[in-house]
């Protein structure tokens, strides 16, 4: 490796915590770290669980916010211009060389907390895309689903601009970045740390077989088609691992639920024997699709979310609930046939060190772009977005 940078991983969100952005983040940190980079991370003022030997820098504490789940609230427009402060009182006493912001709040956070750094062309300002906000912000509301896809759709043309490369987890992704990133964009998928499935000990919920969710309740996880899959199988059960379904789980009598961090509830997701991954629209990576992998778990997964990893059984997650349920409950009971998958193979085969390779040639590459800009005002105003 040439000189190694002094790189940023900032994050709009509670850090560390099990969420999919926060695991990504964290992962993207220790590979970085792992190759020679000295790496700090900026997030909100909490967190839940360990930070496993990261510098952590937060935010100032905002009086009574312990909320830990995704989505918009608000208190987040005030959280994020104390994140936006601290990314730039960070930047500038480090000197860093790279700030890569992860999704959308933290891009514009970014923007807002590095303009006047930005004007001297240091620190480079990569962007994350975890997700496309025409495609998820309405789900987080009970009206106006079209008014919130079209604000969502208007933040996904515009937030790139600021940018002077991207990290897309999906060639979909890709494809909107290049028409809006005046810089290299490239599709690194996020990878596995083998030290999170050491000393990994399979643990059954109970009697019967088992199909286990990993993830949140909401509604873009499209979870909904769960319990009449498996009351569509004789003898399983559904095993849901995260916050926010306790509810549920007292309502079902085959239902049991578990939460906490990773390395409480990993051993309970290794010891059901099939996963599902029901989300119908992700332009991102869902990462629990490599955890269930890495465990050895076969994965019934909607063609939308599906990403070439190993032990897919893909489902079209198309009409209505009950034909969607008929679906998933056949493909469960096909998966459940076949053999075990290789965890240690997948955690070798999509292991974090390549991607780190792969985020560093961009890194330098969005650092050759700012060397090259005169302004980085005068570069984002006079780009036009391109087509969706």
């Amino acid at each position: 490796m040439t000189d190694p940078l002094k790189i940023l991983q900032v994050g709009a969100f509670p850090f560390p915590s099990p969420q999919g952005s926060q695991v990504l983040l964290g992962g993207t940190a220790r590979a970085l770290m792992a190759l020679g980079h000295e790496v700090r991370v900026v997030c909100y003022h909490h967190g839940v669980g360990d930070e496993r030997g990261l510098t952590v820098h937060r935010a100032p504490r905002w009086p009574g916010y312990t909320r830990t789940r995704s989505g918009p609230d608000p208190v987040k427009p005030g959280l994020d211009l104390l994140l936006a402060r601290t990314v730039r009182g960070v930047a500038r006493t480090h000197r860093v060389d790279v700030v890569h912001a992860h999704n959308h709040e933290a891009l514009l956070a970014c923007a807002l907390g590095l303009a006047e750094l930005r004007a001297a062309r240091r620190p480079a300002l990569v962007y994350g895309e975890h997700t496309l906000l025409a495609e998820e912000l309405a789900t987080y509301f009970s009206a106006g689903a079209r008014v919130w896809s079209l604000l969502g759709r208007a933040l996904d043309v515009t937030l790139p601009l600021a940018a002077d490369g991207a990290v897309a987890l999906s060639d979909r992704g890709a494809s909107g970045l290049r028409a809006r990133v005046n810089g290299p964009v490239a599709v690194i998928p996020p990878g596995v740390d083998p030290e999170d499935f050491a000393g990994v000990q399979p643990r059954r919920a109970g009697p019967g077989r088992w199909l286990v969710f990993a993830g949140t309740p909401d509604v873009f996880q499209d979870a909904d088609v769960l319990i009449p899959a498996v009351q569509r199988l004789p003898g399983w059960r559904l095993l849901l691992v995260g916050a926010g379904w306790e509810a549920i789980a007292s309502a079902n009598p085959d239902v049991m639920h578990v939460g906490g961090d990773w390395l409480q509830v990993r051993d309970w997701i290794a010891g059901a024997d099939v996963a599902a991954l029901p989300r119908r629209v992700c332009a991102g990576f869902p990462l629990k699709l490599l955890n269930y992998a890495a465990l050895g778990l076969r994965t019934v997964v909607s063609v939308g979310s599906a990403r070439g990893v190993p032990g897919e059984h893909c489902v079209t997650g198309a009409g209505t609930l009950e034909l969607r349920a008929a679906e998933f409950a056949s493909a469960v009971r096909d998966a459940a046939d076949l053999p075990r998958l290789d965890g240690a193979a997948v955690q070798r085969d999509w292991g974090w060190l390549r991607r780190a390779s792969q985020l560093d040639a961009l890194y330098r590459q969005a650092l050759s772009v700012t060397a090259s800009t005169p302004a980085h005002t005068n570069r984002v105003t006079s780009r036009t977005p391109g087509a969706y």
